[in-house]
Order: C-alpha cells, then structure tokens, then sequence
C-alpha cells in the first residue's frame, strides 16, 4: 500500500510541472552542454518547441518572453523568412512615402501589419529599418516641435 501512495505522490508531482519550470530546467541542461543527452532529448520529444526555441532565439529571448509559449512561439513564427518577407511586403504597400508618420504612428501600423498573421509581439517602430533594409525607400528620421513638443518623424526617400 505504501508503494503505490507513493507512486500516486510521485505521478502528481511530475503531472504539476509547468512549461516554464521545464523549459527552465532544459535551458539548463543545453546552457552547461550537460553530458545527460537522454534527458535532452527526453525534454525534446515531449516539448518540441524546447528545441526550435533554443536553436531560432536562444535562451536570453526565450528568457526575455517570461517562458511564455504564446509569445516563444510567436517570436519563432517571425523568424520564418517566408512570414518576414510577406510582413515587409504588406508594410511597404501599407505605407504613403509621400507623407510623413510619428512613430507611434509607424508602431501602430506595425501593430496592425503583425496582428493579421496573429501574432502579438509588440513590434518598434525602429523595426521599419529592418523592414525596409532590402528595399529601395529608406526611412529617414527627423526631429521635429507638434504642439511645442519635440516629436520624431518619419519621411520616405525612393
């Protein structure tokens, strides 16, 4: 009787781990290039997004995400390079190059662009030089005073 309390005990406290604890714990092991590579690759079979985080981010944006799965798995998605060039492509048809934007207004277009493939990583709008790096327009930054405020602007040269 005893054998199986105890095994019940032992089965609810590896069932209660959470994603984190053991994300956390396989971060560890990869980190210290840990000799328990059955263990490894244990975590992998059953977390197989443990593996394409570490390898696509690395533990410092997987830290950085809270272990958040939903986010983890986002930041993984905009890796992809067929969902980055579909997200440049539709923030350059988005843009007006012949206007100039705030950058909060180039961080809620961002926003909007990154909402249609669902993902909710809080873009930058610094990220529109990444954006347009491989393009012909080339933001450029300007200060300039809207109300008697010092506000960043955006113009597009092509």
């Amino acid at each position: 009787m005893a054998d199986t309390d105890n095994h019940i005990e032992l089965s609810k406290r590896i069932i209660t781990v959470n994603f984190k604890t053991l994300f956390e714990q396989y971060i560890k092991l990869r980190d210290t290039n840990s000799d328990d590579h059955c263990l490894i690759q244990r975590y992998e079979l059953e977390h197989p997004i443990f593996k394409a985080a570490y390898e696509n981010l690395g533990s410092k944006v997987i830290n950085s995400c809270k272990f958040n799965e939903k986010t983890i798995k986002d930041k993984l998605f905009l890796k992809s390079s067929e969902v980055v060039e579909r997200i440049k492509n539709i923030t350059i048809q988005k843009l007006d190059i012949n206007r100039s934007y705030t950058l909060s207004e180039i961080k809620e277009l961002l926003v909007n662009v990154h909402k249609e493939f669902n993902v909710h990583v809080k873009p930058k709008a610094t990220d529109l030089q990444v954006i347009l790096a491989d393009s012909s327009i080339t933001p450029i930054f300007t200060n300039t005073y809207i109300n008697g405020k010092s506000v960043k602007i955006v113009k597009f040269k092509s």
